[in-house]
């Protein structure tokens, strides 16, 4: 009966010294699980940060390869241009373009399609659409565009409290179009860095040389501290006008407000030059009207001039509509 006891004792000491060898190896073993999972967890972010870093890499190496293969291309067509003829520099640094959207889902649509199929880069023209107002089909019809622009979204400018002075309150609209123009603005210079920008609006159509033209003439601002902007803005390529203009510019040309150089008036020049002059308000209106140019003022500015002057082209003529500086001297806020 005693050694039977003696036996329990012995076998109840082993068991309890057997479990505890278990457990005590059990714990270590959960260590080393619970350490491998943590080392393992600290690979995967590793391993994520070198994908990140990776793709980046090959997006700058794909930019490069796009420069590169782009600069030859000018290089090799810049041979065929004239000696004489001193080639515009090419602005090798990324343009971004800012697309200002509101409610016109159609019109952003048709108009990110189109920049997306001229665009030579995706990195050289990074696109970025604004919209400053609460329509949700804008916003359903940018995400359809995944990766390829940035929406970036800002509340409406009624629901910013805006202060106008009550003598401006039939300019509101323009305070808010100025809001979210320094929204944009400030997204792209302060948080991107950028050192340019190219403006547009979600109604506008664009050029098949729409990039090339400003990647030519982004130089100019840098050589030129007193420009302030290059606009590839024109109203003369809509459709409406594209018929009706041709009968009223034939008839222009024959009217005697014209002035023709002998130097400039060559019919087998490709490029022909042709002034007209207005001598006030209604004279510039009916001007404007003729060769179907935009005929409205703000604070007596003409909306499509530069220092009183309004040029387009048509059938290779290039037309100025110019002020008679002996009684238009300098803008009328009047008009």
């Amino acid at each position: 009966m005693r050694e039977s006891k003696i036996i329990t004792v012995i076998f109840i000491v082993i068991y309890l010294s057997y479990t505890l060898f278990l457990q005590m190896n059990m714990s270590n073993l959960f260590a080393d699980q619970k350490k491998f999972s943590d080392d393992l967890a600290e690979i995967e972010e590793t391993e994520n940060r070198l994908d990140i870093m990776l793709n980046k890499e090959k997006s700058q190496l794909d930019y490069i390869n796009e420069e590169m293969n782009y600069i030859m291309k000018r290089n090799v067509n810049s041979k065929k241009k004239r000696k004489d003829r001193k080639t515009p520099k090419f602005w090798i640094e990324p343009i971004p373009v800012v697309v200002f959207a509101c409610n016109r889902p159609e019109s952003v649509r048709v108009h990110l399609e189109k920049l997306i199929k001229l665009r030579p880069s995706k990195y050289r023209f990074p696109i970025t659409v604004s919209q400053d107002c609460d329509n949700t089909q804008v916003t359903d019809e940018v995400k359809k565009f995944g990766n390829q622009v940035e929406y970036v979204k800002h509340s409406p400018g009624i629901d910013a409290n805006i202060s106008i002075p009550p003598e401006f309150k039939k300019f509101r609209p323009y305070y808010y179009i100025s809001r979210h123009y320094r929204l944009a603005l400030k997204h792209i210079f302060s948080k991107h860095n950028y050192s340019t920008v190219i403006i547009t609006e979600d109604d506008l159509d664009i050029a098949i040389d729409f990039f090339s033209f400003f990647s030519s003439t982004r130089y100019l601002l840098e050589k030129d501290p007193t420009l302030y902007c290059v606009s590839a803005w024109n109203d003369n390529g809509k459709e409406p006008f594209k018929n009706s203009m041709e009968e009223e510019v034939e008839k222009a040309l024959l009217i005697d407000i014209v002035s023709i150089t002998s130097d400039t008036w060559k019919p087998e020049r490709e490029n022909v030059k042709m002034k007209i002059m207005y001598t006030g308000k209604n004279d510039f209106i009916e001007a404007a009207k003729a060769i179907g140019l935009m005929s409205d003022f703000k604070i007596g500015v003409p909306r499509t001039a530069y220092d009183g002057i309004v040029t387009c082209v048509y059938k290779n003529t290039r037309i100025f509509l110019v002020p008679d500086r002996s009684k238009v001297s300098k803008y009328d806020p009047s008009w």
